[in-house]
């Protein structure tokens, strides 16, 4: 895999619950999440971000290997970002959710 970097991870305040993370009933559920991935070749190096997500980027050598590496870092983001706002939130009392958010 090629380069990859997150600039901050942030949480939304939304966090853990008190719950146990195997009792959160959708939190099994395979989810697809979409997201904007932006490509352009630079020299000899294909270099890719996503919108939505800020510090997510990639650099490989070819546009197939950066499309690989960009969903690869996606998904890490995104895990490392939950990981953070259950940390932050153990010891308090919230309520976890699914949101289903159309955005055009």
């Amino acid at each position: 895999m090629g380069v990859a970097q997150h600039g901050s991870a942030r949480s939304s305040g939304c966090a853990s619950t008190a719950m146990a993370a195997s009792k959160v009933p959708w939190q099994n559920i395979g989810m697809e999440n979409r997201y904007t991935g932006v490509f352009e070749q630079v020299g000899e190096w294909w270099i890719g971000h996503v919108e939505e997500l800020p510090g997510c980027n990639v650099q490989e050598s070819s546009l197939d290997e950066a499309r690989a590496s960009l969903k690869e870092v996606i998904q890490l983001i995104v895990q490392a970002n939950r990981e953070l706002a259950r940390r932050e939130a153990e010891g308090h009392e919230v309520v976890r959710e699914a949101l289903a958010v159309s955005v055009e």
